[in-house]
């Protein structure tokens, strides 16, 4: 019996096709076309990727111009309104106001520098400007003996006796955050806003008692963060009616009782938000109201005051940056001298 040969396995062999790389000089006219084809298409992608990363900002302000109608031109400076450039403006809190308050008792003389050791809220103001006047009532007709009379820890009896006896314009400054609902949790978070040493929601406000005018003036930069100017008006009518009972018109024996009785004025200053949202001006807008109304009880607020919020802005830069340095020389918070 023959042995059996199986047959050797057959293998198949694979060979790569062989590439050959010309040159451009080399290639033939087609290749040449399609080269160049495709170069450009990759130019035309690397373009369209850079336009695409390009930002909106440098589109504005790429060199050149287009033709906009003032209604586009208007919305844009509506939607600028929150975008306020420059750095921020200094934070006036209630050292600030009662120095700046020294200061226009200085040059004006019948301004009554702020109390600021005694915090008046929303919850309770009119019993602390009643019981103020009274005093400078009782003060004037010599019937406050001097050890009755309360007085700010850094000014002496003397001294605040003759302040009240001079002064015709009383401003009162109020804080306010309105997450507190009531007076001891609105010193309570006053307390918390000192000692964090952040801003946060307070607010201050201004109310001047003009004795000479018989005039309340409200004032609030944010226009009705407290409370609307109608609810304000309300509460301040009821203040007005107090001091027109403390302080009576001037008039002879005949005079009509309920004449002399009058109430005050009220006026509501605050009749468009001149504070800019994300800044922390209130302070710095109450002093510069108050120098508005020393200069004219009558002023009307927007003629004082731009539309635009740019020059709204540069307005009170100026005016902190020209009183800064005045008011400096309160900066250790004793009352002024009437000699």
């Amino acid at each position: 019996m023959e042995p059996i040969h199986n047959p050797p396995p057959q293998t198949c062999s694979y060979s790569r096709p062989s590439t050959t790389y010309t040159s451009f000089k080399d290639a033939s006219c087609g290749t040449k076309v399609t080269r160049i084809i495709i170069a450009l298409f990759l130019i035309v992608i690397s373009c369209g990727l850079i336009l695409c990363a390009y930002t909106f900002r440098d589109l504005l302000d790429a060199d050149y111009s287009a033709q906009e109608g003032p209604q586009q031109a208007t919305k844009l400076l509506q939607q600028l309104d929150k975008v306020l450039t420059g750095p921020p403006l200094p934070i006036w809190d209630n050292e600030h106001l009662f120095q700046f308050s020294c200061l226009m008792q200085n040059k004006h003389r019948r301004v009554l520098p702020i109390d600021i050791c005694n915090p008046l809220t929303k919850f309770n103001f009119l019993e602390y400007i009643c019981n103020c006047l009274m005093t400078k009532q009782s003060v004037n007709v010599n019937e406050t003996d001097m050890c009755e009379l309360f007085c700010p820890p850094t000014c002496t009896p003397e001294n605040y006796r003759r302040l009240l006896c001079t002064s015709s314009v009383f401003p009162f400054v109020m804080w306010h955050d309105p997450s507190a609902d009531t007076q001891e949790a609105m010193l309570t978070k006053m307390d918390q806003t000192m000692s964090s040493g952040r801003v946060g929601n307070s607010h201050w406000v201004l109310v001047i008692v003009d004795i000479e005018h018989r005039c309340v003036t409200f004032f609030d930069s944010f226009y009705d963060y407290i409370a609307s100017p109608q609810q304000m008006r309300e509460q301040l009518e009821g203040l007005a009616a107090s001091l027109g009972a403390i302080y009576p018109k001037e008039g002879g024996a005949d005079s009509d009782q309920e004449e002399l009785l009058s109430p005050f004025q009220v006026r509501i200053g605050s009749t468009v938000k001149v504070q800019s949202p994300g800044e922390f001006t209130c302070g710095a807008w109450c002093c510069q109201f108050l120098a508005w109304y020393l200069e004219n009880p009558d002023f009307d607020l927007e003629e004082k005051v731009p539309t635009n919020p740019s020059e709204r802005r540069a307005l009170l830069a100026d005016f902190i940056s020209t009183t800064e340095q005045a008011m400096s020389r309160y900066s250790s918070l004793s009352w002024p001298t009437t000699d």
